[in-house]
C-alpha cells in the first residue's frame, strides 16, 4: 500500500491557460496535470516561488476521509500558531469550505493570529476523497505581474505568464540563458529574475533599447546585443525564441529554418514559440521533441516546443 503523500501544492488556474500549466507542471513535480486537478501531492518539498500558476505549496499535518475524524485528528494533534492566518482555498471543481467549518476547526487550534501579516500560513483544503491540514511552506511572489507592467512594450510581446513558463523549464538546463530575439524582453526580465546568467540579443535596434530600458526599470543586470543569430557562436546552456507571428512583425519561413539550424549546436536545450508546428523542421535537424503544446487565442495560434538541442 502506497504512503499518503507528505506535501500538497494548490494550483489556481483559469481553463485557459491549462497547457502552459501542463508544461510548468511536468517542470516542478516531472508530470502534467489533468484538466480538472487542483492538487498536486508530493513527497519533495518544491520551491514554486516563481510559478505562474500554483499558489502555495504546504506539509499535510492531518489528512483524514470524514470531518469528524478530521476534527478528532485536530484535537489530539494539539496544534500552537503563532501570528497564523488560516485560509480555506476554492479548488476548481473540489468541495468548497464553508464558513462553519473554519469557525469548527478553529476552536482545535491554540495561538495567535494575524490575518493581514501572518507569520505562519495554514490551510484548511478538500477534494473528494479527504479533508486536509496544511502548514504552508512555500507561496508564490507574483513578480511577473509586476514585469507585465514593464514601461517600454508593443501589442505582440510575449506575455509574462508564457515567459515565466519558459524559464520554469529551462532553468534546469543550467545558468547561462540566451534570449533570442528579445524585443521588449520578456523572457530576459523572467530569466534575471530567476538568476539566470542572461544575454539578450536581437537585430532591431528598437528592440535592444527597449529590453535595456526595461533591464533598468527593474534594476536587472543582462547583456545585450544588437546582433542577429547568424552572427552569434557564444554557447549557453538554454535559449527561447518567440518567432514572429506577422502581426507587428512580417514572419519569414525561411529565416524561422534558418535559426533553428543556427541556434541548435549552441544549446543544449531551447523553447519555441511559434504560429505553426515546427516539429518535423526541428525532429530533421536533430531535435529531440521534449514536449508540444497549443494555445489558441482569438487572433493566434501559438506552439510552445520545448525541445533537447545539440550542444555538445
Amino acid at each position: 500500500m502506497t504512503s499518503p503523500a507528505k506535501n500538497i501544492y494548490f494550483l489556481k488556474l483559469q481553463e485557459f491557460y491549462l497547457p502552459l500549466a501542463e508544461l510548468e507542471s511536468q517542470s516542478f513535480f516531472g508530470f502534467e496535470i489533468s484538466s480538472d486537478q487542483r492538487f498536486v501531492f508530493s513527497n519533495e518539498q518544491v520551491d514554486i516561488s516563481d510559478s505562474a500558476f500554483f499558489d502555495w505549496g504546504g506539509e499535510i499535518i492531518i489528512q483524514e476521509s470524514n470531518f469528524e475524524a478530521y476534527l478528532e485528528a485536530l484535537k489530539n494533534a494539539q496544534v500552537q500558531v503563532c501570528d497564523a492566518r488560516i485560509e480555506t482555498p476554492s479548488a476548481g471543481k473540489h468541495p468548497k469550505i464553508k464558513k462553519d467549518v473554519l469557525f469548527e476547526v478553529l476552536e482545535y487550534i491554540e495561538g495567535t493570529f494575524n490575518l493581514s501579516q501572518p507569520k505562519e500560513r495554514y490551510a484548511i483544503c478538500r477534494d473528494h476523497e479527504n479533508w486536509y491540514f496544511v502548514k504552508i511552506f512555500t507561496e508564490k511572489l507574483n513578480r511577473m505581474f509586476e514585469h507585465s507592467k514593464k514601461p517600454a512594450t508593443f501589442s505582440s510581446a510575449l506575455n509574462s505568464i508564457s515567459a515565466r513558463v519558459a524559464i520554469n523549464i529551462l532553468k534546469s538546463a543550467g545558468p547561462e540563458f540566451l534570449d533570442c530575439g528579445c524585443g521588449s524582453g520578456s523572457l530576459t526580465l523572467e530569466a534575471c529574475y530567476s538568476g539566470l546568467k542572461t544575454t539578450a540579443i536581437d537585430r532591431s535596434a528598437q528592440a535592444i533599447s527597449m529590453t535595456s530600458e526595461n533591464l533598468k526599470h527593474f534594476n536587472y543586470s543582462a547583456e545585450v546585443h544588437n546582433k542577429e543569430l547568424k552572427d552569434w557562436t557564444s554557447k549557453h546552456d538554454s535559449a527561447v525564441i518567440d518567432f514572429p507571428y506577422g502581426f507587428s512583425c512580417t514572419r519569414d519561413e525561411e529565416d524561422e529554418l534558418q535559426n533553428l539550424s543556427l541556434l541548435f549546436p549552441l544549446v543544449y536545450q531551447s523553447v519555441f514559440f511559434s504560429s505553426t508546428d515546427l516539429r518535423p523542421q526541428m525532429e530533421a535537424i536533430g531535435y529531440q521533441i521534449v514536449n508540444h503544446k497549443v494555445m489558441k487565442y482569438p487572433n493566434v495560434t501559438r506552439h510552445i516546443i520545448h525541445a533537447i538541442a545539440g550542444r555538445t
